[in-house]
């Protein structure tokens, strides 16, 4: 077995057993120095940081640059740091079928910038590691709407928005998917118009807003995959919308990703998973190729998407102390590390 699965799979494990606290910090010295412990005063800013519920929101939604930013208030003069984030999210599995199958089970998970995609893992009931495929085409424009009246599950419509893939790529015009301030959201393609290739294209859309307030300015995401899809999307039919005013940023590739794994599932079989991923962190796991191959059967995974920054501190000092927090959250568990050191 690959010598750096093997130390993946002995740290997927310690956070496993870590997570069987909650709200528990441990001091692990990684390295011994000579000089004065930055991490005393660190764990005290930390303790009071979760005693205000502070951190949380920033956790739930894979913020590692909004806790960086706070912490880099209160870090004393000549003190480095580095935060990275360890997250188990619940998957849920139903087999429909009156028979047991071998199947390869695929999700889309839309992780954020800070996400290592390199890191991801599916782990059982029994805390197996389970044969794991990632296919990672995705593409994201990000869109900011204003509305200038009140808007309750309304229509609207945002015509010839450019979207681009890799010049070897091919836009694929049956998978695209739009979230509105993290969560997804009911689209339709109204057409798409291609720009002499493949692999760019102006596309009108129409979205269903389930409210925004008047004057408001809400955050969309467009995205959507090159070449190849297991999901093909079967776009409703929204009606007449009304124009609003939208601005779109340019094309960007995104960590957003295709997740098959392969399990065993008995007649009308009901199983929970775990996803496994890393933020800020440079694993490198190895992946074997799957496609999905069922029918009849449900996933159920967190499906939101937050645009979290990517301009974080990714410079790891050879000797520094390490602060672990965990946190128990809805269907999520994740354990920050803030590694701290002092520059000589």
């Amino acid at each position: 077995m690959n010598k750096a699965f093997i130390r993946s799979v002995e740290a997927v494990m310690a956070i496993l057993l870590f997570f069987s606290f909650y709200s528990i910090k441990t001091q692990d010295y990684e390295t011994k120095a000579n000089s004065y412990d930055p991490s005393r005063q660190m764990l005290g800013i930390m303790d009071s940081l979760e005693s205000n519920n502070a951190l949380n929101s920033y956790v739930q939604s894979n913020d590692l640059k909004g806790i960086s930013d706070i912490i880099s208030y209160f870090m004393p003069p000549l003190t480095g740091f580095k935060i990275e984030s360890s997250c188990l999210e619940e998957v849920n599995v139903k087999n429909s079928n009156n028979f047991q199958t071998n199947a390869n089970i695929s999700f889309l998970k839309f992780f954020p910038k800070t996400a290592n995609i390199q890191s991801i893992e599916v782990i059982d009931a029994s805390n197996n590691f389970l044969p794991v495929s990632i296919k990672n085409n995705f593409y994201i424009s990000k869109i900011s709407i204003i509305a200038n009246d009140e808007l309750i599950n309304q229509t609207i419509n945002m015509d010839n928005v450019r979207i681009v893939v890799d010049e070897s790529e091919s836009i694929n015009s049956s998978s695209l998917h739009f979230f509105l301030n993290s969560e997804p959201v009911s689209m339709s393609l109204e057409s798409i118009d291609y720009n002499d290739e493949p692999y760019d294209a102006n596309v009108s859309i129409k979205v269903l807003v389930p409210y925004m307030e008047k004057g408001s300015v809400a955050q969309g995401a467009l995205f959507y995959q090159a070449n190849e899809t297991s999901f093909l999307q079967d776009y409703p039919s929204l009606g007449a919308g009304l124009n609003v005013e939208y601005y779109a940023s340019p094309s960007e590739k995104s960590n957003a990703c295709e997740v098959t794994f392969s399990d065993a599932l008995n007649p009308n079989d009901e199983k929970k998973y775990s996803l496994y991923y890393e933020l800020n962190t440079n694993t490198q796991n190895q992946y074997v190729s799957l496609l999905m191959n069922y029918s009849g059967i449900e996933v159920d995974a967190i499906s939101s998407y937050y645009d979290a920054d990517i301009s974080l501190k990714t410079y790891e000092a050879q000797s520094y102390y390490s602060i672990k927090s965990s946190y128990v959250l809805d269907r999520k568990n994740c354990m920050i590390t803030l590694k701290v050191w002092n520059y000589e």
